[in-house]
């Protein structure tokens, strides 16, 4: 089964295929949003664009991807569509967020438990403990 059949059969014509338009936008994105090759959209009204045909296909990509999130955004506001949204992603959402800072701040600590336990034996005891 195709993505695009997964999600209309999913969540419905109406959101499968603004999904389906949003995926399409943010794929092109790239080449036509940003004409140089950078990491930023280029302004609307920029003059880096090399032609009025590309300014037009930025211009008309940019409001397809605005008019599909504000419809998108529209659509799952709605009270049913919150309830399937939690069905769909009941996973995502009941799993314990792990923090990576958290989890580094416990393992330094047990480094520094191990550290100071092995600074804390004398050579005397550590000498003895070779015989």
């Amino acid at each position: 089964m195709s993505v695009l059949k997964f999600i209309v059969a999913t969540w419905g014509d109406e959101i499968g295929n603004l999904l389906n338009s949003q995926a399409d936008c943010e794929e092109k994105f790239e080449n036509v949003n940003c004409p140089i090759e950078s990491l930023r959209m280029e302004r609307l009204d920029s003059d880096l664009f090399d032609t009025k045909f590309q300014k037009n296909e930025a211009i008309r990509n940019a409001k397809t991807i605005q008019s599909n999130i504000l419809k998108l955004i529209h659509t799952f506001r709605r009270d049913d569509m919150q309830a399937k949204l939690t069905r769909e992603f009941r996973d995502t959402i009941n799993r314990p967020q792990t923090n990576e800072i958290q989890g580094f701040a416990a393992q330094f600590e047990k480094t520094k438990s191990l550290w100071n336990t092995k600074l804390a034996t004398s050579l005397e005891e550590y000498n003895r403990m070779q015989e």
